[in-house]
């Protein structure tokens, strides 16, 4: 696997981790049914293992990749989390709201590769 795609995996990797921590946010904080909450849990667990998991990609990503250019690739879950949102979660965002994702997409992109 080449160092590209190992950071995508590790962008991935975020990305389904924070919407498995949404889905677990879904069910409320204090779950009244014992399969509510073991199911909430399940969510949080996929999700922060997710997450770590990623962190570990990225990690051994750093061996073979240049840090900005590393988190600047990691820029590319912020769109890719809303896209997912929409089609998992039938979010919305409006014209306004998707210019200043790719705005603090480029700018985090820019200042890391500059």
């Amino acid at each position: 696997m080449t160092e590209y795609g190992l950071a995508l995996c590790a962008v991935s990797c975020t990305s389904c981790g924070q919407l498995c921590l949404k889905m677990a946010s879904r069910t409320g904080l204090f779950p009244t049914a014992s399969r509510q909450r073991w199911v909430k849990y399940a969510w949080l667990m996929v999700g922060y293992g997710a997450l770590l998991l990623a962190v570990g990609i990225s990690a051994y990503a750093l061996r073979f990749l240049e840090v900005n250019v590393l988190v600047s690739l990691t820029a590319l879950a912020y769109p890719l989390v809303v896209s997912l949102s929409r089609v998992f979660f039938d979010e919305r965002l409006t014209r306004n709201q998707w210019s200043g994702l790719m705005l603090v997409c480029s700018g985090v992109a820019l200042y890391n590769l500059a």
